[in-house]
């Protein structure tokens, strides 16, 4: 755990590194230092359509999901190392925005094997 789902303008496909950015937002969950490694799950998803404040502007997104008990600082502080690991791969992007999501403990479930 965590669930990060990186949303993101489509056209950013030619001129960013995405596996450089999936890596990144990978380590700055780490950098967190509240979940173990092989514990953080990224992926990425490209929206063709779309407007952010009206035009068509490049977006990185990161929906940022964990299972409830955090406190206020410490998703502050996630969110915060998130957003500097995306603006360190993603230079050129204009608008780049964390959301951290609390997921109930009681109603999460999952298959490992």
């Amino acid at each position: 755990m965590p669930h990060i789902v990186i949303e993101y303008a489509q056209n950013l496909d030619t001129s960013l590194d995405l596996n450089a950015l999936v890596k990144a937002v990978h380590e700055g969950a780490l950098r967190a230092d509240l979940f173990e490694a092989d514990a953080i799950k990224v992926r990425a998803i490209a929206y063709q359509h779309y407007l952010v404040a009206g035009q068509v502007t490049d977006f990185i997104h990161l929906n940022t999901r964990i299972l409830s008990g955090r406190s206020e600082q410490q998703k502050k502080h996630l969110s915060q190392c998130l957003l500097e690991s995306v603006v360190a791969v993603a230079t050129a992007v204009p608008d780049v925005t964390v959301d951290v999501i609390d997921m109930d403990r009681f109603c999460y479930a999952k298959r490992k094997s």
